[in-house]
């Protein structure tokens, strides 16, 4: 019965109580957000109040022998980050006192207190004898374990039972930004790495909604209660945890979070060589969905059980490309492919790699960075070695599709990739993103709109799938929605200028010439030279009456595309906004030529719709592969 009290007690100082059954500190009833290393230091100094707890201890208690890291960087983190949230000052502390080269001292008084035991009342004996007595004693003693037995069997019951329910009930989560507990700012990247991947892994669980990386990044750095982001993100439950890095060893402590209840799940530390940190992934991606009863079908249990080692240095330099690709402009495309190329490099085998390099490459010829017949096919061949090594990689199948559907014009394999890649991860929701676009480019407009839906739910903080769930609606002619919703965008970023670029677009087929010219002009601002909005702002200003204007700026267009890469395709609109239908034609042949990107929509732009009736524009169409 002693470890049973043990097991179950809470401790309380302050205002404060330390719940150790549900691994959980509160402070006012409140759950006060505290990651596993400073949780395990609170707790060690609880064991200890008034005591001081030496450094060695702690190190004893938090890491193994056999770990390599900069302990005291480590060390003196997790009590930063402790005292953090325990509101409490170093130089006068209230409750953590610095022992200095030694350790630290828990100054508050520190009170436990155990289950009540249930108050009993023996018979009286009257006149019976101490033989009776002493069956009255059995009895008693018998009948009352028996209560304490199934008083103990129907808590644990109901306790398991709501347990079930609840882990039952979990069918959709966030990763949040795991912490960086290195004490290094420029090791940021290893962390939201590490975060990217396990939600990666996560997503192909299928039956499990994962929140996608981008959006969840929004919470990093910030103390946003825990209700009001599983409110926001509409998750049951959340993981989070720290990262810390020496060497080529890496600990990674994660714990996952019931929203609902607000109450800890399951939680586990990783000590591992670097070279192993896939396995962790694995490892994770597995448990969390034995922890939530997720029903692995038979394709997603040998994705999830699937892993090798990988170069230490090579894994460091692919984080390092990933924190420029997420970023999405043109100058940190261009450094994740020198990244990419230089992790490939380091371990051939990496096939993640080869699929990253894939995605930079097709992201280049998508955002006007370089000539899309020169970088497409430098994806195709990426994303068939990283098919070669991992035929389950969703990222590689989705290049593929962009390459089959903007450079081969080979719709049908460019579906059956798309789908693939959503196969694999129902979570992806840049596929998603993409595989809209090949929609609206074959006149599927509905089916467009409902992939734009899916990304939104799995990925709702993200500003380019927040524009591009407008785009579906501007080539179905629907433009009130379209504004609608390229609005909604701009109240996440004001700054983002792509989100003005469609704006203007959509406002601009409705006539409304002086507000489109408006937002044309902020994209320009927001991103100045970008050939693409130079062409757009054109255009409206042809449209406008402002031919004079239109043409100078396809005179300053024409000299910079003799110093750089720019789109034909942009060319071609601007002499379709001046009325020059051959000139238009003309120019939409040389897209053809370069595999200009957006060529792929000529069919259903409306801003060329007055060129349907021109033979040679209808035979472009068909050597694309579209209906007229």
């Amino acid at each position: 019965m002693a470890d049973v009290a043990t097991r179950l007690k809470r401790l309380s100082f302050g205002d404060f109580l330390f719940d150790t059954p549900g691994h959980q500190l509160l402070k006012r009833g409140k759950r006060v957000k505290l990651q596993e290393q400073p949780f395990q230091i609170l707790e060690l100094l609880l064991d200890h109040p008034g005591a001081v707890v030496t450094r060695q201890q702690l190190r004893d208690r938090l890491w193994r022998a056999d770990t390599f890291v900069d302990f005291d960087r480590v060390l003196n983190t997790a009590i930063k980050k402790l005292r953090q949230a325990l509101d409490d000052d170093a130089d006068h502390p209230s409750y953590i006192e610095t022992v200095p080269r030694i350790g630290y001292r828990f100054l508050c008084p520190v009170n436990i207190s155990e289950p009540e035991a249930a108050p009993s009342s023996g018979p009286t004996t009257g006149g019976r004898s101490p033989s009776g007595r002493r069956v009255v004693r059995v009895t008693v003693a018998a009948a009352a374990a028996v209560v304490i037995v199934l008083f103990l069997a129907g808590g644990y019951w109901v306790k398991n039972r709501a347990t079930s329910l609840r882990r039952n009930r979990i069918r959709s989560i966030a990763v949040l930004p795991l912490a960086n507990l290195s004490g290094n700012p420029g090791e940021e990247y290893f962390a939201d790495g590490v975060t990217e991947a396990l939600t990666t892994e996560l997503a192909k669980i299928g039956s499990l909604r994962v929140i996608s990386h981008t959006s969840a990044m929004r919470y990093k750095d910030t103390r946003v209660p825990l209700p009001i982001i599983a409110r926001e993100l509409k998750v049951d439950a959340v993981l989070e945890g720290s990262v810390v890095r020496f060497g080529d060893r890496s600990r990674i402590s994660v714990q996952l979070i019931d929203c609902q209840s607000d109450t800890h799940m399951w939680a586990q530390t990783y000590d591992r060589r670097l070279a192993d940190i896939l396995w962790v992934q694995s490892d994770v991606a597995q448990t969390i969905a034995r922890e939530v009863r997720i029903q692995l079908t038979p394709q997603q249990k040998p994705q999830l059980g699937y892993a090798k080692s990988v170069n230490p240095d090579a894994y460091e330099i692919f984080l390092r490309g990933r924190y420029h690709w997420n970023r999405r402009t043109e100058q940190d495309l261009m450094q994740a492919v020198l990244l990419f190329q230089q992790a490939i490099g380091l371990d051939p085998t990496y096939a993640p790699a080869h699929a990253a390099l894939a995605d930079s490459y097709a992201l280049l010829g998508q955002y006007g960075g370089a000539p899309p017949s020169q970088v497409l096919p430098n994806a195709k061949e990426a994303a068939s070695r990283a098919l070669e090594l991992d035929e389950t990689l969703p990222d590689a199948h989705a290049s593929l599709a962009i390459v089959s559907m903007l450079y081969d014009y080979d719709w049908t394999r460019a579906e059956r990739e798309f789908q693939r890649a959503i196969e694999l991860n129902p979570n992806y929701a840049s596929a998603r993103q993409w595989y809209s676009e090949y929609l609206v480019a074959v006149h599927r407009t509905d089916n467009a709109i409902q992939q734009m839906t899916r990304a939104l739910e799995v990925d709702p903080n993200s500003l380019i799938v927040n524009t591009a769930a407008g785009r579906p609606f501007f080539y179905a002619r629907q433009y009130d929605r379209a504004i609608e919703q390229f609005h909604r965008a701009l109240e996440m970023d004001v700054n983002f200028f792509p989100a003005h670029a469609l704006l203007g677009r959509a406002l601009g087929q409705k006539g409304l010439h002086a507000e489109a010219i408006a937002e044309f002009r902020k994209a320009n601002t927001i991103s100045p030279g970008n050939s693409i909005l130079l062409a757009e702002l054109a255009f409206t200003l042809a449209r406008s009456g402002q031919k004079v204007e239109a043409g100078r700026l396809l005179h300053q267009l024409s000299a910079l595309s003799k110093q750089r890469y720019v789109p034909s395709y942009s060319i071609a609109l601007i002499h379709v906004g001046l009325g020059q239908k051959d000139q238009a034609v003309a120019w939409l042949e040389k897209a053809y030529q370069e595999r200009s990107t957006d060529i792929v929509h000529l069919a259903t732009d409306p801003r060329f719709d007055e060129l349907q009736s021109i033979r040679r524009f209808r035979e472009l169409l068909g050597r694309i592969g579209l209906p007229s």
